[in-house]
């Protein structure tokens, strides 16, 4: 990441160094043109300019300087080359960013989960896997779990009412923006029946809220579901507040292993956002 801030700043300098070397030839170019028109005005004889300027040299220095039309095209290309480049290294370190922050999130929450269990010697029951599956203790577990996290502020419900939370978009909008061609009525049914807990509406005025001091958001899926499920919004009130760029879910999995922070499939990006999955395997595996 401070390499790609480097790079920008090199090339801002890079700009600003080629147009001033430019810009000061342009004028140095200019004042000998109007040496030189004294020149001729004053004839070849002895009023002639101390540099010993001839018609000849005179034509060479001509054929040796920019003239305006040079000049315009090389800012012009010059121009061309940075709105070509900017935008993708741009693009290319918010997306490192976002990942550094994602990783981080994801790596906090969980050593609050270890220290927890630490702390108790056993885990609450408040879960997802295939062999396990339980929400009877995610309130206590989200109660608890904020000793060991940063809190700033937690909101029971009403979060955006009470301040937790920006005025996020539902998972609805994410399926409208991600495919024109579905229907009000099919997208509706589609998180309905997927993914209730992240409904506009649900996440406003249902779910409890974790505000993190470093300003991370955690929105639990349902009421009563803790962090067995849950919306995690990698810079908080930030922005761009977008499914797939800052705002993506996870869930508590339990396994024979013990329990572990993962994925949800319960999400889908808008465009040009990523997966939670996606997002996972580049922060952690840098796929």
């Amino acid at each position: 990441m401070k390499k790609e801030i480097k790079k920008l700043t090199n090339l801002k300098k890079l700009l600003r160094l080629e147009k001033a070397k430019i810009l000061k030839r342009v004028q140095h170019d200019m004042v000998r043109v109007q040496d030189e028109k004294s020149w001729f005005r004053c004839g070849f004889g002895a009023l002639a300019p101390e540099k010993n300027f001839s018609p000849l040299t005179s034509h060479l220095s001509r054929k040796s300087a920019f003239t305006l039309a040079e000049v315009l095209i090389t800012l012009g290309i010059i121009g061309v080359v940075a709105a070509m480049t900017m935008p993708s290294l741009i693009h290319k370190y918010q997306e490192k960013v976002r990942i550094q922050q994602y990783k981080k999130a994801m790596s906090l929450i969980s050593q609050a989960v270890a220290s927890q269990y630490a702390a108790n010697g056993v885990y609450y029951e408040c879960y997802f896997g295939s062999d396990y599956d339980s929400i009877s203790q995610c309130p206590e577990m989200l109660n608890d779990i904020q000793k060991y996290l940063k809190v700033a502020k937690f909101c029971e419900n009403k979060a955006f009412d009470n301040g937790c939370i920006p005025d996020y978009d539902g998972m609805e909008a994410a399926l409208k923006d991600s495919d024109n061609n579905m229907s009000d009525e099919d997208i509706q049914d589609y998180v309905h029946k997927n993914c209730v807990g992240y409904e506009k509406n649900q996440i406003k005025n249902s779910n409890p809220a974790l505000v993190l001091a470093d300003g991370t958001i955690i929105v639990s899926y349902l009421p009563k579901w803790g962090l067995k499920f849950f919306l995690l919004d990698i810079n908080g009130k930030k922005g761009p507040n977008k499914w797939g760029y800052d705002m993506f879910t996870a869930q508590l999995t339990r396994s024979k292993g013990g329990l572990s922070l993962a994925p949800s499939t319960c999400m889908q990006p808008v465009k040009g956002g990523l997966t939670s999955r996606e997002m996972y395997e580049k922060a952690f595996y840098k796929k």
